[in-house]
């Protein structure tokens, strides 16, 4: 008889090993502030690539990064948390997100860690705390709080919509151009 507990340990599982009751976010950094958002809604990290950035681009889209054939919103955190514009440096990181929805990516300053938190080290915020209640909570850590955003509610619904037709236009824009040109 197998033991299905031991044998996904032994496995190399690490979600066996890990109390179900921790949830694990990545931090990252805009200015001095540190952030969290759930390690789940992250497909990968990647360092900035060239942005194409069409004409009539809302300052909160810092461009379509192309991955294969689609373009890819790349949403300025920074302009959304109202927090100081840093230039982008040779390793700055983009967070892709899982898609919900539509996919879009996060320009961040940096990445420093994954954290695990209790359910119990959350504290929830109240309604109104931030535009769109995208930040729903705090954990305190070794140096400074940090606030925890929902991938769900970054952009208000008319942003969301704004920037989905703006993805549309990228892409039709992309399917104009012939393949070598892109290169």
């Amino acid at each position: 008889m197998v033991n299905d507990d031991k044998l996904s340990v032994m496995s190399g599982d690490p979600d066996a090993l890990r109390p179900a009751s921790l949830r694990r976010f990545i931090v990252f950094h805009l200015a001095a502030q540190a952030y969290g958002i759930d390690l789940n809604d992250v497909q990968e990290i990647l360092p900035l690539a060239e942005l194409s950035r069409p004409p009539a681009c809302p300052e909160v889209l810092a461009g379509f990064l192309r991955i294969g054939a689609e373009p890819i919103p790349v949403i300025r955190m920074a302009h959304l948390m109202a927090c100081p514009t840093l230039p982008p440096a040779l390793y700055t990181p983009v967070l892709i997100l899982r898609a919900a929805r539509a996919r879009m990516a996060l320009l961040v300053d940096r990445v420093s860690s994954i954290a695990a938190v209790p359910d119990g080290g959350v504290s929830i915020v109240s309604d109104g705390y931030s535009v769109n209640n995208c930040v729903y909570g705090i954990v305190q850590r070794p140096g400074a709080p940090v606030l925890l955003v929902s991938s769900e509610r970054l952009l208000l619904e008319k942003e969301r919509q704004c920037v989905e037709a703006l993805t549309a236009r990228e892409q039709a824009r992309m399917q104009l151009v012939p393949e070598a040109c892109r290169e």
